[in-house]
């Protein structure tokens, strides 16, 4: 696998991880049934397949032509995904 797609690959990966995690957070904090809701919900797994798919895309032009290794793709993968998350109202 060349620079190229092992950027974007672990761009990706790294997005679909932080995504799984947050998954995992709303198991907790939503009932079974509307967490069971939300998991067959094109609502919620059309954005997060383009939210990684976009993720490992910004990745790969970041960081294009730096000789850039997996940790730093993983790491502005990370910063990209923070960034593109809504900002939560003021409580």
């Amino acid at each position: 696998m060349n620079n190229e797609w092992m950027l974007f690959m672990v761009g990706s990966a790294s997005a679909l991880a932080l995504e799984g995690l947050k998954l995992y957070e709303y198991r907790g904090k939503l009932d079974h049934k509307e967490y069971a809701e939300a998991l067959r919900s094109l609502k919620a797994w059309i954005p997060l397949i383009g939210l990684v798919l976009a993720s490992g895309f910004l990745t790969w032009t970041t960081l294009q032509g730096e000789g850039a290794g997996p940790k730093q793709a993983m790491l502005v993968s990370f910063g990209l995904r923070s960034l593109a998350q809504r900002p939560r109202p003021a409580e």
